[in-house]
Protein backbone atom coordinates (compact mmCIF):
# COMPACT_ATOMS: atom_id res chain seq x y z
CA UNK A 1 0.00 0.00 0.00
CA UNK A 2 2.60 2.72 0.49
CA UNK A 3 4.17 2.23 -2.77
CA UNK A 4 0.15 3.31 -4.38
CA UNK A 5 0.27 6.24 -2.14
CA UNK A 6 3.93 6.94 -3.72
CA UNK A 7 2.36 6.57 -7.36
CA UNK A 8 -0.96 8.86 -6.94
CA UNK A 9 1.88 11.59 -5.61
CA UNK A 10 4.01 11.47 -8.44
CA UNK A 11 0.78 12.43 -10.85
CA UNK A 12 0.83 15.68 -12.14
CA UNK A 13 -2.39 17.58 -13.42
CA UNK A 14 -2.55 19.60 -16.29
CA UNK A 15 -2.27 22.78 -14.97
CA UNK A 16 0.57 22.01 -13.79
CA UNK A 17 2.53 21.66 -16.86
CA UNK A 18 4.12 24.94 -17.44
CA UNK A 19 4.88 26.30 -20.78
CA UNK A 20 1.87 24.88 -22.36
CA UNK A 21 -1.30 26.40 -22.97
CA UNK A 22 -4.41 24.62 -20.79
CA UNK A 23 -8.12 25.01 -22.50
CA UNK A 24 -10.57 25.39 -19.94
CA UNK A 25 -14.53 25.40 -21.10
CA UNK A 26 -16.64 28.70 -18.96
CA UNK A 27 -19.68 29.25 -20.23
CA UNK A 28 -19.78 29.15 -23.90
CA UNK A 29 -15.96 30.08 -24.19
CA UNK A 30 -13.19 28.51 -23.92
CA UNK A 31 -10.55 30.21 -21.66
CA UNK A 32 -6.91 29.36 -22.86
CA UNK A 33 -4.63 29.59 -19.81
CA UNK A 34 -1.50 30.78 -20.86
CA UNK A 35 0.19 31.11 -17.48
CA UNK A 36 3.25 29.97 -17.14
CA UNK A 37 6.28 30.31 -14.99
CA UNK A 38 6.30 34.21 -16.21
CA UNK A 39 2.49 34.42 -15.00
CA UNK A 40 1.27 35.83 -18.88
CA UNK A 41 -2.38 36.52 -18.78
CA UNK A 42 -5.12 33.98 -20.02
CA UNK A 43 -7.09 35.18 -23.23
CA UNK A 44 -10.58 34.11 -24.12
CA UNK A 45 -11.34 33.05 -27.74
CA UNK A 46 -14.56 33.09 -29.18
CA UNK A 47 -16.22 29.59 -30.02
CA UNK A 48 -16.47 28.97 -33.57
CA UNK A 49 -19.85 28.51 -33.93
CA UNK A 50 -20.55 32.57 -32.92
CA UNK A 51 -17.49 33.39 -35.62
CA UNK A 52 -19.58 31.28 -38.43
CA UNK A 53 -22.68 32.93 -37.27
CA UNK A 54 -21.43 36.60 -38.02
CA UNK A 55 -19.47 35.82 -41.36
CA UNK A 56 -23.27 34.37 -42.48
CA UNK A 57 -24.74 37.09 -41.61
CA UNK A 58 -22.33 39.73 -43.49
CA UNK A 59 -23.00 37.68 -46.52
CA UNK A 60 -26.05 37.70 -46.35
CA UNK A 61 -26.27 41.75 -46.23
CA UNK A 62 -27.14 43.68 -48.30
CA UNK A 63 -24.06 45.39 -50.31
CA UNK A 64 -25.40 48.57 -50.52
CA UNK A 65 -26.65 48.72 -46.72
CA UNK A 66 -23.26 49.79 -45.08
CA UNK A 67 -22.35 52.28 -48.01
CA UNK A 68 -22.57 55.89 -48.27
CA UNK A 69 -25.90 57.68 -49.27
CA UNK A 70 -24.74 58.41 -52.77
CA UNK A 71 -21.13 57.07 -53.03
CA UNK A 72 -20.91 55.77 -56.67
CA UNK A 73 -18.53 52.87 -55.46
CA UNK A 74 -21.31 51.43 -53.23
CA UNK A 75 -23.95 51.43 -55.83
CA UNK A 76 -24.79 47.97 -56.57
CA UNK A 77 -22.70 48.28 -59.42
CA UNK A 78 -25.84 48.96 -62.34
CA UNK A 79 -24.73 51.83 -64.87
CA UNK A 80 -26.66 55.07 -65.08
CA UNK A 81 -27.91 55.86 -68.28
CA UNK A 82 -29.82 58.47 -67.46
CA UNK A 83 -26.82 60.40 -66.37
CA UNK A 84 -25.21 60.55 -69.34
CA UNK A 85 -28.31 61.22 -71.52
CA UNK A 86 -28.64 64.28 -69.17
CA UNK A 87 -25.17 65.56 -70.27
CA UNK A 88 -25.78 64.77 -73.76
CA UNK A 89 -28.99 66.81 -73.85
CA UNK A 90 -27.50 69.26 -71.93
CA UNK A 91 -24.68 69.32 -74.78
CA UNK A 92 -27.32 69.66 -77.46
CA UNK A 93 -29.24 72.75 -75.53
CA UNK A 94 -31.60 70.59 -74.78
CA UNK A 95 -31.82 72.37 -71.42
CA UNK A 96 -35.02 71.60 -69.61
CA UNK A 97 -34.69 68.07 -70.58
CA UNK A 98 -31.18 67.39 -68.78
CA UNK A 99 -32.31 68.96 -66.15
CA UNK A 100 -35.13 66.43 -65.56
CA UNK A 101 -32.73 63.66 -66.71
CA UNK A 102 -29.76 64.72 -64.15
CA UNK A 103 -32.53 64.60 -61.02
CA UNK A 104 -33.97 61.65 -62.35
CA UNK A 105 -30.18 59.84 -62.32
CA UNK A 106 -29.69 61.33 -58.80
CA UNK A 107 -32.42 60.33 -57.00
CA UNK A 108 -31.54 56.58 -58.62
CA UNK A 109 -27.97 57.08 -57.29
CA UNK A 110 -28.83 58.06 -54.02
CA UNK A 111 -31.44 55.02 -54.10
CA UNK A 112 -28.12 52.75 -54.65
CA UNK A 113 -29.96 52.08 -58.27
CA UNK A 114 -27.10 53.02 -60.04
CA UNK A 115 -24.14 54.98 -59.78
CA UNK A 116 -22.21 57.49 -61.50
CA UNK A 117 -22.89 60.34 -59.48
CA UNK A 118 -20.82 62.76 -61.42
CA UNK A 119 -21.89 62.56 -64.29
CA UNK A 120 -25.25 62.65 -63.23
CA UNK A 121 -24.68 66.29 -61.12
CA UNK A 122 -23.06 67.38 -64.13
CA UNK A 123 -25.77 66.94 -66.06
CA UNK A 124 -27.96 68.83 -64.06
CA UNK A 125 -25.64 71.42 -63.57
CA UNK A 126 -25.33 71.79 -67.47
CA UNK A 127 -28.80 72.04 -67.82
CA UNK A 128 -28.99 74.62 -65.06
CA UNK A 129 -26.03 76.78 -66.47
CA UNK A 130 -27.54 76.61 -69.73
CA UNK A 131 -31.39 77.34 -69.35
CA UNK A 132 -29.74 80.42 -66.91
CA UNK A 133 -27.92 81.42 -70.02
CA UNK A 134 -30.93 81.41 -72.46
CA UNK A 135 -32.83 83.13 -70.10
CA UNK A 136 -30.41 85.88 -69.40
CA UNK A 137 -29.87 86.33 -73.44
CA UNK A 138 -33.73 86.46 -74.29
CA UNK A 139 -33.85 89.53 -71.63
CA UNK A 140 -31.07 91.31 -73.07
CA UNK A 141 -33.09 90.75 -76.49
CA UNK A 142 -35.72 92.01 -74.94
CA UNK A 143 -34.56 94.83 -72.96
CA UNK A 144 -31.67 95.97 -75.46
CA UNK A 145 -31.60 94.71 -78.83
CA UNK A 146 -35.02 94.93 -79.80
CA UNK A 147 -35.76 98.74 -78.47
CA UNK A 148 -32.81 99.32 -80.94
CA UNK A 149 -34.13 97.02 -83.57
CA UNK A 150 -37.84 98.79 -83.57
CA UNK A 151 -36.50 101.94 -83.59
CA UNK A 152 -34.13 101.23 -87.05
CA UNK A 153 -37.21 100.09 -88.43
CA UNK A 154 -39.37 102.86 -87.38
CA UNK A 155 -36.98 104.77 -89.09
CA UNK A 156 -37.30 102.71 -92.30
CA UNK A 157 -40.85 102.90 -92.31
CA UNK A 158 -40.89 107.08 -91.92
CA UNK A 159 -38.61 107.35 -95.00
CA UNK A 160 -40.68 105.04 -97.22
CA UNK A 161 -43.80 106.73 -96.59
CA UNK A 162 -42.36 109.99 -96.96
CA UNK A 163 -41.16 109.25 -100.54
CA UNK A 164 -44.65 107.55 -100.83
CA UNK A 165 -46.40 110.56 -100.38
CA UNK A 166 -44.14 112.81 -102.09
CA UNK A 167 -44.29 110.77 -105.07
CA UNK A 168 -48.00 111.11 -104.96
CA UNK A 169 -47.65 114.65 -104.49
CA UNK A 170 -45.59 115.07 -107.68
CA UNK A 171 -48.52 113.51 -109.82
CA UNK A 172 -50.93 116.01 -108.29
CA UNK A 173 -48.94 118.75 -109.34
CA UNK A 174 -48.33 117.23 -113.42
CA UNK A 175 -51.18 119.40 -114.37
CA UNK A 176 -50.92 122.99 -112.98
CA UNK A 177 -47.16 122.75 -112.35
CA UNK A 178 -48.27 123.89 -108.41
CA UNK A 179 -49.39 122.33 -105.47
CA UNK A 180 -53.08 121.62 -105.56
CA UNK A 181 -55.15 124.37 -103.27
CA UNK A 182 -56.50 122.73 -100.28
CA UNK A 183 -54.50 119.26 -101.04
CA UNK A 184 -54.14 117.44 -97.65
CA UNK A 185 -51.22 115.38 -96.98
CA UNK A 186 -53.23 113.54 -94.01
CA UNK A 187 -56.31 112.21 -96.49
CA UNK A 188 -53.72 111.16 -99.16
CA UNK A 189 -52.08 108.94 -96.16
CA UNK A 190 -55.01 107.32 -95.24
CA UNK A 191 -55.94 106.31 -98.77
CA UNK A 192 -52.63 105.20 -99.31
CA UNK A 193 -52.27 103.21 -96.05
CA UNK A 194 -55.96 101.43 -96.96
CA UNK A 195 -54.05 100.45 -100.12
CA UNK A 196 -51.59 98.61 -98.18
CA UNK A 197 -49.32 100.95 -99.20
CA UNK A 198 -47.74 102.65 -96.21
CA UNK A 199 -45.62 101.25 -93.59
CA UNK A 200 -45.66 103.15 -90.41
CA UNK A 201 -48.30 101.86 -87.77
CA UNK A 202 -49.97 105.24 -86.86
CA UNK A 203 -50.65 108.12 -89.16
CA UNK A 204 -47.57 110.75 -88.53
CA UNK A 205 -47.69 114.89 -88.88
CA UNK A 206 -47.27 116.04 -92.28
CA UNK A 207 -46.20 120.02 -93.06
CA UNK A 208 -46.12 121.10 -96.97
CA UNK A 209 -44.56 124.57 -97.32
CA UNK A 210 -44.10 125.78 -101.28
CA UNK A 211 -46.32 126.35 -104.01
CA UNK A 212 -44.86 125.39 -107.23
CA UNK A 213 -44.26 121.97 -108.53
CA UNK A 214 -40.39 122.55 -108.00
CA UNK A 215 -39.69 124.46 -104.46
CA UNK A 216 -42.25 122.03 -102.30
CA UNK A 217 -41.24 120.75 -99.33
CA UNK A 218 -43.21 117.83 -97.20
CA UNK A 219 -42.06 117.13 -93.73
CA UNK A 220 -42.98 113.98 -92.13
CA UNK A 221 -42.58 114.03 -87.91
CA UNK A 222 -43.01 110.78 -86.25
CA UNK A 223 -42.54 108.79 -83.38
CA UNK A 224 -40.35 105.57 -82.18
CA UNK A 225 -37.62 105.57 -84.57
CA UNK A 226 -33.96 106.85 -83.57
CA UNK A 227 -35.20 110.15 -85.71
CA UNK A 228 -38.34 111.99 -85.95
CA UNK A 229 -38.39 113.47 -88.71
CA UNK A 230 -37.83 113.29 -92.52
CA UNK A 231 -38.28 115.15 -95.54
CA UNK A 232 -38.97 115.01 -98.71
CA UNK A 233 -38.93 117.74 -101.85
CA UNK A 234 -39.20 117.10 -105.80
CA UNK A 235 -35.15 118.22 -106.71
CA UNK A 236 -33.88 116.46 -103.51
CA UNK A 237 -35.61 113.99 -103.11
CA UNK A 238 -35.40 112.18 -99.54
CA UNK A 239 -33.73 114.75 -96.71
CA UNK A 240 -33.02 113.42 -93.40
CA UNK A 241 -33.81 116.61 -91.24
CA UNK A 242 -36.69 118.98 -90.85
CA UNK A 243 -35.94 120.74 -93.97
CA UNK A 244 -35.68 120.38 -97.53
CA UNK A 245 -32.75 123.06 -98.13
Amino acid sequence: MPENDDHESDAVTPHEVTGVPQETPVGDEVVVDHESDAGAPTEAIEPVAALSAESDSDADADPGEFAEDGDPESASGAKNPLAVAAVVTGALLLFPIAIILGHMALAANKRGEANNRTIALAGTILGYIGLAAVIVTGLVALLVVQPSVDAQNSDTNAKSDVITLGNALVAATVDDDEVPSGWDAGAAWAQLDANGAMELATQPGFTVSGDTAYDWCLILTYEGGNDTVVAYSPTAGLVNGSTCS
